[in-house]
């Protein structure tokens, strides 16, 4: 498959990248940079500059806010329409951050997981997570998650890991949720009380 089109400009190896729309992408990485891109022209209409490299971005059509998750740990919120923006950091890993997803329709929620093993949900109004699960595929990192929409009012995480698995968890809509911190096919997700968020 010959490619259609060429889009230059990253001066370092391209992590992640995203097609949010028909007339944008964005773009993650190792050169520490987050581009904008039009998907038309192919020119690199913006770029965020990050204090580390770059491996996962998500942009949100609903808030037009984008967040990335970078080798440092930290996952960083960033507003492409601020004259000159700057990225609110969110320490919120202890290895590399390998994924990070807006929620398909809470446009305040988001997920990360991480080589620590470890997946967290967000919002985005807060700097401590909702809720977290962490040795998600038992002793091994965390490579990929995505969202499954299973319909409006319910969600599920997919994750794939190390372990050679892909693990199926539930959306946690209440305060109940039990903790799990297996890397069983299907599973629910513990609320982050400050005694739980001590990772060790």
């Amino acid at each position: 498959i010959e490619a259609k089109s060429v889009f230059n400009g990253h001066t370092d190896a391209v992590s992640s990248i995203q097609w949010p729309t028909h007339l944008q992408l964005i773009s993650g990485g190792h050169d520490n940079t987050i581009r904008l891109w039009d998907a038309t022209t192919g020119a690199n209409v913006a770029t965020l500059r990050a204090a580390k490299a770059v491996s996962s971005v998500s942009y949100s059509t609903d808030n037009g806010i984008c967040i990335s998750g970078h080798h440092d740990g930290v996952v960083r919120i960033w507003d492409p329409r601020a004259p000159n923006p700057t990225a609110k950091a969110l320490q919120a890993h202890k290895g590399w951050v390998s994924a990070i997803a807006w929620h398909p329709n809470q446009k305040t929620v988001f997920l990360s997981t991480s080589f620590d093993g470890s997946l967290k949900l967000w919002d985005l109004r807060s700097a401590i997570p909702m809720h977290f699960a962490s040795r998600v595929h038992g002793s091994g990192k965390v490579l990929a998650a995505c969202w499954w929409q299973r319909s409006s009012s319910d969600s599920e995480i997919l994750t794939g890991g190390t372990d050679n698995r892909i693990s199926r968890r539930c959306f946690p809509t209440t305060s109940t949720t039990t903790s799990s911190s297996s890397s069983s096919s299907s599973s629910s997700i513990t609320n982050a009380s400050p005694e739980a968020m001590q990772e060790k």
